[in-house]
C-alpha cells in the first residue's frame, strides 16, 4: 500500500473546525502532485498531532480538509538536546535533517571558541528543512531551534537536566555503547577545530560527562549521526529488554488511528 502523503500545518493553524492548508504546502499539494477533492492526506503540526484528511474544498489557493481521525503521540524518550557548535553552513542541512530523522528535542547553537562568527537569528529555510525531513521520516515532532550565546550560558540553562555528555576525541575508556540512558540527556559537540581546552575543562568541571566515538577524528555532521543515532538505537534496544521502563502509547487508540489510516488510504486510491 503507498504511503500518504504527507503536509504541515502549523500550531497556530492546527484547529479541530476548520483545518486548511494554504501557501507553499498547498501549492504542493495542487500543482506538483494535481490533488483533487476526494483525496486523503496526511497532515502533522509538529507537535505530536496528526490525522488523516480529505481533501473538502479547493478554492484558488487554498484547500479546505475534513479530518478523518486524528491522534496525538507521546514526547519522545528520551529526550534528546542537541548542543552543537556553530558550524559551517555547508554542514547544516545534513545536521537539522538527520536531527530530525533521529528524534532529536531541541537543537541548541553556541559558538565555540574555534567556530565561525555565529549569526544568532533563525532562518526560514531551516524550519523547511526540518519540516521535509519530518515528512520523509514521519516524525510527528520537530525539533526547536535556539541560540545560546556562550557555552557558560548554555551549560548554566540546562544544568538541570540530569544526564550530560560530551563527544571528546581524547576520551579512551568511556564508549557511548557503555551509557545508561535517562528520560533527558544533553548531548554536547564542539566544532569542527574540536573543544577548546578550556571549554573541556568547564565542561568537566560542570558534570559533563566525556563520551568516546571512537578513535576517528570526525566530522561535526559524522559525530550527529554517529553520536545521537547510537543513543537512538540504544533506547530502542532498552525498551526491547525492558519495555516497561518507557511511556507505552494507549495501544487502543494507536490501532484505531492505524486502521482509519489504512481504509482512508484505500478511498483515496481508489479515487485517483
Amino acid at each position: 500500500m503507498p504511503r500518504i502523503n504527507s503536509f504541515f500545518l502549523s500550531p497556530q493553524d492546527w484547529s479541530q473546525e476548520n483545518f486548511c492548508l494554504s501557501g507553499e504546502e498547498s501549492y504542493h499539494l495542487l500543482r506538483v502532485l494535481r490533488a483533487q477533492e476526494g483525496q486523503v492526506i496526511r497532515l502533522f503540526n509538529g507537535q505530536g498531532q496528526e490525522g488523516t484528511f480529505k481533501i473538502k474544498k479547493i478554492c484558488g489557493k487554498k484547500v479546505f480538509l475534513e479530518p478523518l481521525s486524528q491522534f496525538t503521540h507521546p514526547q519522545p524518550t528520551p529526550k534528546v538536546y542537541l548542543a552543537l557548535a556553530w558550524q559551517r553552513a555547508s554542514k547544516r542541512d545534513i545536521i537539522l535533517e538527520k536531527s530530525v530523522e533521529l528524534k532529536v528535542w531541541k537543537i541548541i547553537f553556541w559558538p565555540g571558541q574555534f567556530s565561525p562568527p555565529c549569526p544568532q537569528q533563525i532562518k526560514k529555510s531551516w524550519l523547511s528543512k526540518l519540516i521535509a525531513a519530518a515528512k520523509q521520516s514521519q516524525n510527528p515532532w520537530l525539533p526547536q531551534i535556539e541560540f545560546q550565546p556562550s557555552l557558560e550560558q548554555l551549560i548554566k540553562k540546562y544544568q538541570r537536566i540530569p544526564q550530560k555528555i560530551f563527544f571528546w576525541e581524547k576520551e579512551r575508556d568511556n564508549l557511548l555503547l557503555d551509557l545508561e540512558l535517562q528520560k533527558e540527556i544533553l548531548v554536547t559537540i564542539g566544532p569542527e577545530g574540536g573543544f577548546a581546552h578550556e571549554e573541556v575543562n568547564l565542561l568537566q568541571t560542570k558534570n559533563f560527562e566525556p563520551v568516546s566515538l571512537g578513535d576517528s577524528i570526525l566530522r561535526i555532521e559524522t559525530a550527529v549521526i554517529l553520536g545521537v543515532g547510537g543513543i537512538y538505537l540504544k533506547h530502542l534496544q532498552d525498551v526491547k529488554n525492558s519495555p516497561h521502563n518507557y511511556p507505552d502509547y494507549d495501544q487502543n487508540q494507536v490501532q484505531s488511528f492505524i486502521t482509519q489510516a489504512k481504509h482512508c488510504s484505500q478511498a483515496g486510491n481508489k479515487q485517483q
